[in-house]
C-alpha cells in the first residue's frame, strides 16, 4: 500500500485505484488469523517519498490507452520543462517508474530512434488512428536492468565508468549499490573504486554532482 501511496498523487485512471483497493481488501479480509496482526504491523510502517510531479489527467488517459492498445501518440514535449514545445509522433514501448519520476520509453518518429521522455514534460498527448508492433525480443525489464538508474542513452555506446569515493563512504556504497552490475575495489588507503557499464552519461553526471567532493571520476576521460 505504501509504495502505491508514493505514486498515487499522479492522476491515474480510477480503474487502477479500484484495483489497488481490491487487492488491499483481499489481503486483510480476515480469512487468516494472522490478518489482524499484519494489519496492525502495516500501520507501523511508512514509506516516505517526495511528491510526484503533476501530470495532466488527459495526458495520463492517452498514455495508458496507447500502452494498452499499442496505439501511436502525437505528443508535445517540453524538454527539461523549459524549452519550447516540440511536436512528435511516439510509439510507447513501456512506462518506467523510478522513485517519484515517470518516463516513457519508445520510438520517436521525429528523431528516428528510440528514446526516453520525462512524462511530466509532456504537455499534450493525442491518440492517433495508427498502431504499431513492439520489436520482437524487446523486454522492458531487461532494458531497465541494463540502464543506469533505469535509464539509457539509446544510440550512444556503452562505456566503462569508474568512480573513486572517499573512504568514509565504503559502507554506504556496499549497502546501497549504484547499479546492478557494479564491482567494488577497496584501495589500501581506504578509498573505494566503483566500476560499472553505462550509456546514460548524463545520468552518471547527475549522480557524481550529488556526491560532490566525495567522488572522483577516473574513467571515461570526458
Amino acid at each position: 500500500e505504501a509504495p502505491w501511496s508514493a505514486c498515487a498523487s499522479a492522476p491515474l485512471p480510477r480503474g487502477l485505484g479500484r484495483l489497488h483497493e481490491w487487492a488491499h481488501s483481499r489481503r486483510f479480509r480476515g480469512e487468516s488469523e494472522d490478518a489482524p496482526k499484519l494489519k496492525r504491523l502495516s500501520r507501523k510502517i511508512h514509506f516516505a517519498a517526495l511528491p510526484a510531479a503533476p501530470i495532466a489527467a488527459d495526458v495520463w488517459k492517452a498514455v495508458l490507452a496507447a500502452l494498452q492498445h499499442e496505439q501511436r501518440l502525437e505528443l508535445d514535449y517540453r524538454k527539461g520543462g523549459r524549452e519550447p514545445d516540440v511536436r512528435r509522433q511516439f510509439d510507447i514501448y513501456g512506462l518506467i517508474v523510478r522513485n517519484r519520476d515517470w518516463f516513457l520509453y519508445g520510438y520517436c518518429h521525429l528523431r528516428k530512434h528510440c528514446l526516453t521522455l520525462a512524462l511530466p514534460f509532456v504537455t499534450r498527448a493525442v491518440l492517433l488512428d495508427e498502431y504499431f508492433d513492439i520489436p520482437d525480443g524487446f523486454s522492458l525489464d531487461a532494458y531497465v536492468r541494463s540502464g543506469f538508474q533505469a535509464l539509457q542513452s539509446d544510440g550512444k555506446p556503452v562505456q566503462k565508468i569508474t568512480l573513486r569515493f572517499a573512504p568514509e563512504f565504503a559502507g554506504v556504497l556496499a549497502a546501497r549499490p549504484l547499479t546492478n552490475d557494479q564491482t567494488i575495489l577497496h584501495e589500501a588507503d581506504g578509498h573505494v573504486r566503483v566500476t560499472f557499464q553505462a550509456s546514460a552519461l548524463f545520468q552518471v553526471e547527475r549522480e557524481v554532482l550529488n556526491w560532490g567532493e566525495a567522488v572522483e571520476v577516473l574513467e571515461p576521460p570526458e
